[in-house]
């Protein structure tokens, strides 16, 4: 029988756990369950009962970061200063290893997520993508031939800083910086602005004008800097209809006439996922696959 290998896609709001055949597939997962966050103890408890009932031998961890992801620094897999106070400081990696038994492999959730990409969803077949989820925060990722890229620290393209649009005055949701692009971007920057959620904004509204601004700015960023073969733009809020078309069209404006994106290929350039909402959990178990 195939080897059976394990996978937690470790949320601020779930933690989904889950098995799967190797070679992995989105159709080999065997077993699946899902956790509410709460505290470490509360949490690990159920997530580590789950794993316990099955024979896997490796298991990939995908989590909210900030992580420790130098394997020669002491606290490496520790979560670093989150918002989430309750896990600051707790070293997730080390827990479920010494717990299980078996080998353990962490990332963060979008470093992950990219990869579930790269290998059974939009990104295959391209040598490099960025990939950026905009939910209540946003993170982003980049792959080059199927590897996260090699730093000090892992990527926050999410904090990237960006110019307020003109007809913005709103203070930033980021409890960090004020015009990054979560603080300005994210699902919880539109509700503070707003007064509603992004589901609920009618499509004329000026809502959408400056979040595609600040979408189509985060794209030319990084397509400036790392000169991705596809932009990946994914979560909830990339759900609203027509918010994709207006980021192209945005990002065709600020992108001017120089360094620029053969339009013609504008359609295939910038993207919407196509492995959420499992990309994270797909994405953890391929760590290890």
């Amino acid at each position: 029988m195939a080897e059976l290998i394990g996978g937690i896609e470790a949320g601020g709001t779930t933690f989904r756990c889950a098995t799967a055949r190797v070679p992995l597939s989105p159709t080999t997962i065997a077993d699946a369950t899902t956790v509410q966050t709460a505290t470490p103890q509360q949490t690990m408890d159920q997530v580590l009962a789950f794993f316990r009932s099955h024979p896997i031998e490796r298991l990939g961890i995908a989590s909210f970061g900030p992580l420790q992801l130098d394997p020669e620094n002491p606290k490496y897999g520790c979560i670093l200063d989150t918002p989430k106070l309750a896990w600051r400081g707790y070293n997730l990696l080390e827990v479920v290893s010494s717990e299980l038994g078996i080998p353990c492999t962490i990332n963060t959730d979008v470093a992950a997520a990219v990869r579930a990409e790269y290998h059974f969803g939009a990104a295959q077949g391209v040598a490099s993508c960025v990939y950026a989820t905009i939910g209540t925060g946003i993170g982003a990722a980049s792959l080059v031939n199927g590897k996260s890229p090699a730093a000090r620290f892992h990527e926050e393209m999410g904090h990237m800083l960006i110019p307020q649009h003109p007809q913005d005055d709103f203070d930033g949701a980021c409890i960090a910086h004020d015009n990054c692009l979560e603080g300005l971007a994210s699902a919880l920057a539109i509700y503070q602005r707003w007064n509603q959620a992004a589901h609920d904004i009618p499509n004329d509204h000026l809502c959408w004008d400056i979040e595609a601004t600040y979408l189509a700015t985060f794209c030319v960023n990084v397509t400036r800097i790392l000169s991705p073969e596809l932009i990946l733009l994914g979560g909830g809020v990339m759900q609203h209809a027509g918010l994709l078309d207006k980021v192209r069209g945005a990002f065709r404006d600020l992108m001017g006439d120089y360094h620029t994106v053969d339009q013609d290929q504008l359609q295939n350039f910038i993207r919407i996922t196509q492995t959420e909402p499992d990309s994270g959990l797909i994405g953890a178990l391929s760590l290890v696959a």
